[in-house]
């Protein structure tokens, strides 16, 4: 007599497939499979209890007696009742790891053989799947242009075959350069046993400066390749990681290199670290080490942090020779606003001045920053002069060429040079989507934003998508719930968009497909590619439209979210306009409006409309000025009291709003101003309104 038992799979949610898999196949209850972990699958299951609890017992008690009922297992399997969603249930169970249930669910789907493939990319790219390097090879090798390719490539170098001689390897690594630190040990150690000498030994040395190996790899390179290695390659290495803060890797550096190293090793983990014995450990340093620019900085930073001001300004002055001058600028950077701040403006200067880069985002700050102060607080519009023209040739994306070239404007005007002054206007004007564009156009006495730009754009026709089998992935994942899948394809078809046609069928299909951030992403990219698509770049929102301070709202939520209604910022803002939990319940309240966390990102509407009521507070509390409710949107109105406080009021004639803006002590909430008036200003102009300059802003009665 049999005696019943709960099934095996109604215990953690799955069947005990170690058990399971012991028996013969055919005895296997195919139904087993069909219960994983996927979301889809989970409210079904008390459905089907009975049926498989009986299937399941019967069919494990004979296989152990030795009897095969494969006709048990069949019929188990067809009285399992199936998930609404086969497709997304696929999905999951692919994430899960379980392929065959996947695919399984996937041939039951409508959705043919391009959701198999989704379930195996999903199969292959999921976090905790364990694919063999087969799959993985013949993936890439048959879809080159699928998203999360390095993904792909990095998990098929975790398997790559154990029996591949060196010169097999080293073809896979060319054709695949390397992601992981293990991949790139054994590259070299291949090309070590084919005898690639030179190439080794220039690969070797960048490798050994700057990935942080575990101790195992360091062992291996150092028994193989240990006499190619340096004494200066083991100092870099040190210093790099140090760096880097891994300092466990560190401390292996410099125990081989010995001497005072160990030493400099733990005073430097202690200022990163802040802890106790910081001056005893710097004490403890011979001379020759105190100097080193890595001390210096981790000690400029301990004061900095501190309020040393001086302090660091004393560190600054010993620095002779930085060899990352870009990891020193954030130090500069604060140190000349502090400076400039308490009136020493020569020493700010000099500072920003000596920024001892060449491009990238310090070398753009520097040149602004000292051209700024040499112009409005040095009286020295020449020196002013040549840092803007030398920003504006040395940089690249379309803001700060606009800006540079705006303050190249400023600063002939200033020298009384009025066409030069004209001719740097027009150049910056001709970025009429970026705040500085539409600052030069105003000094021109032109339209701050073109007449009928977004209408004229809006004309341009869509072409097929560039592959459309991704775009048919995207609409079948978004379909099925998997929205964050989707946008993986739906970035890499933006990446792909080279033509205007092309990027407007993208900027469509994620519409369509209620993934407005990724259309945005494509605007602000084809802009930076000097193509400007302006009403992918400035879209209108359909629950931002019918509202007070329309062009406000879309000019905000532009920048706070990219209109994603699921947005959630690092420090808890949440939805389409970003508002914090707290200021939500309190706005709601206010208003007599239900109060709900969750509903911030569930319901785009309730977002909408309490950023709303929120936005028109600001604008009532500062007395109309939109600058200031701008500002205290992502700054807090606490702080907006206080840079009034300290930098006067923009609301006075006499102060400059201009500059008022340029001293905003935070670069993100200075960056968030500008990027909101220039939003502002186009969606003012597309909804049929007169643009605002800063100066009206700041002040009421805007219109």
């Amino acid at each position: 007599m049999l005696v019943s038992a709960p099934c095996l799979t109604d215990n953690g949610g799955g069947c005990v497939r170690d058990v399971c898999r012991r028996m013969p196949p055919r005895a296997y209850p195919a139904c087993c499979g069909m219960w994983g972990r996927s979301r889809h699958l989970r409210p079904w299951r008390p459905w089907a209890v009975s049926i498989r609890s009986r299937a399941c017992t019967y069919v494990l008690v004979f296989a152990l007696m030795g009897v095969l009922v494969p006709s048990v297992s069949a019929q188990a399997l067809r009285d399992v009742p199936l998930p609404p969603d086969l497709a997304g249930a696929a999905l999951d169970a692919a994430g899960d790891d379980d392929l065959a249930t996947a695919r399984r669910l996937a041939n039951r789907a409508s959705d043919g053989a391009l959701l198999d493939k989704l379930v195996r990319w999903r199969w292959l790219t999921a976090p905790g799947s364990h694919p063999p390097f087969a799959a993985l090879q013949e993936f890439l090798q048959k879809n080159p242009d699928w998203p999360r390719r390095r993904t792909l490539v990095r998990k098929a170098e975790n398997t790559l075959p154990a029996w591949w001689k060196p010169d097999e390897r080293v073809a896979w690594y060319n054709a695949h350069p390397p992601r992981t630190a293990r991949a790139k040990v054994d590259r070299l150690l291949e090309l070590a046993e084919l005898g690639a000498s030179e190439q080794l030994a220039g690969d070797l040395r960048t490798l050994w400066r700057t990935q942080p190996l575990r101790a195992y790899e360091e062992q291996r390179l150092q028994e193989r390749l240990g006499e190619l290695i340096a004494r200066a390659d083991e100092v870099a290495r040190m210093t790099n990681m140090m760096d880097a803060r891994a300092f466990d890797v560190a401390d292996r550096a410099a125990e081989r290199l010995g001497g005072a190293y160990p030493k400099l090793v733990t005073a430097r983990r202690k200022l990163a670290q802040r802890a106790a014995g910081v001056d005893a450990a710097i004490r403890a340093l011979p001379e020759s080490l105190r100097g080193r620019p890595g001390l210096l900085y981790d000690r400029a930073w301990w004061r900095l942090r501190a309020g040393d001001l001086d302090g660091t300004v004393e560190l600054l002055d010993q620095l002779e020779d930085e060899p990352k001058p870009e990891r020193w600028w954030r130090i500069r950077h604060w140190v000349a606003r502090d400076l400039m701040e308490d009136g020493r403006t020569a020493k700010a200067y000099e500072i920003a001045a000596n920024h001892g880069l060449s491009e990238g985002i310090g070398f753009a700050e520097g040149e602004w920053l000292a051209g700024w102060l040499a112009l409005t607080r040095m009286d020295r519009p020449e020196d002013a002069f040549e840092h803007f023209v030398r920003l504006h040739d040395g940089v690249s994306t379309p803001i700060s060429r606009a800006r540079g070239a705006y303050w190249a404007g400023r600063a002939a005007e200033t020298l009384g040079r009025a066409d030069t002054a004209r001719g740097w206007y027009a150049v910056a004007g001709q970025h009429w989507t970026t705040y500085y564009g539409q600052l030069a156009r105003g000094r021109l006495g032109s339209t701050v934003v073109p007449p009928h730009a977004l209408s004229d754009a809006r004309a341009l026709q869509a072409d097929a998508p560039d592959d459309p089998d991704l775009a048919e992935a995207a609409r079948l994942l978004a379909r099925h719930g998997q929205d964050r899948l989707a946008d993986s394809f739906l970035y890499t078809l933006a990446a792909r968009a080279e033509q205007p046609g092309q990027a407007r069928a993208v900027a469509d299909l994620a519409w369509s497909l209620d993934r407005p951030q990724v259309a945005l992403w494509l605007g602000r990219q084809a802009r930076g590619d000097g193509q400007v698509l302006a009403d992918i770049l400035f879209p209108r929102h359909p629950l931002l439209t019918e509202r007070k301070h329309t062009a406000l709202l879309h000019a905000i939520g532009r920048q706070e979210s990219g209109f994603d209604p699921q947005a959630r910022s690092r420090v808890g803002a949440r939805g389409l306009l970003q508002l914090m939990p707290a200021t939500a319940e309190r706005t709601a309240r206010s208003a007599g409006l239900p109060v709900s966390t969750t509903a911030l990102t569930d319901d785009p509407a309730y977002n909408a409309t309490l950023g709303a009521l929120h936005i028109d507070d600001l604008i009532a509390r500062f007395d109309g000025s939109r600058l200031l409710a701008i500002a205290a949107y992502n700054a807090g109105a606490a702080r907006i009291e206080e840079w009034i406080d300290r930098f006067g009021d923009p609301r006075r004639e006499s102060v400059d709003v201009v500059n008022w803006i340029e001293q905003i002590p935070f670069g993100e909430t200075r960056n968030y101003v500008q990027r909101v008036i220039e939003g502002y200003n186009v969606y003012r102009q597309d909804l049929g309104d007169e643009p605002h300059l800063p100066g009206r802003l700041a002040r009421a009665d805007t219109g």
